[in-house]
């Protein structure tokens, strides 16, 4: 018995593709603003957007790559002398997928709890 995993159904990639799909035709319906930016792995498990997130970067990275935007901002210089072109477009896109991904989280949670 242990090595058998119950509840679990077999599919193959093309109906995996399919179900999750048609999952998200059906989900975009019910949600305004749905995620634009997200694959459909990520939307149809928006955790793994944190998972990869922190593959890129550590916290401290984070900290200090955000922390170097703020005072850029704030400053009459210019960004470019101290964070490469990669490194802010890397920033900017991981932060819209994870706004994304924590507010399709927040939404299925308000449908669980009216369920």
């Amino acid at each position: 018995m242990q090595r058998h995993k119950l509840g679990r159904l077999d599919f193959d990639d093309k109906q995996e593709s399919d179900i999750a799909k048609w999952y998200i035709k059906t989900e975009r319906k019910k949600l305004r603003d749905y995620p634009e930016n997200l694959s459909i792995r990520e939307i149809v498990k928006p955790s793994s957007v944190l998972k990869k997130m922190f593959r890129l970067y550590k916290l401290d990275g984070y900290k200090k790559i955000l922390n170097t935007w703020l005072h850029e901002a704030l400053s009459t210089s210019f960004m470019e002398e101290s964070l490469s072109k990669s490194e802010v477009i890397t920033v900017y896109e991981q932060l819209v997928k994870l706004f994304e991904a924590m507010w399709l989280i927040s939404e299925r949670i308000k449908i669980e709890s009216k369920s």
